[in-house]
């Protein structure tokens, strides 16, 4: 009889340890999904990429700012 309730106890346990991680995984993925679905990035990041600079822009900027580009504007304004 001793020997009985260790295999129904050895099968009860074969049949729980599934189903509690079948439980615990689907939990998860319900929680993933959940937050998944109702994530809402925030606005400033939305804005950061809006308002950056294009290449363009960057391209001016740098032509400004070269000592070549520089020269040839002082020299134009002496006249």
């Amino acid at each position: 009889m001793n020997k009985a309730k260790v295999n129904h106890k050895k099968k009860i346990a074969s049949l729980v340890k599934p189903a509690i991680f079948i439980g615990v995984f689907t939990g998860l993925m319900a929680f993933a999904a959940y937050s998944f679905l109702t994530y809402d990035p925030e606005p400033i990041a939305q804005e950061f990429f809006e308002n950056r600079k294009m290449g363009k822009d960057y391209q001016d900027l740098k032509d400004k700012e070269s000592a070549k580009k520089k020269a040839q504007r002082n020299i134009f304004l002496q006249d």
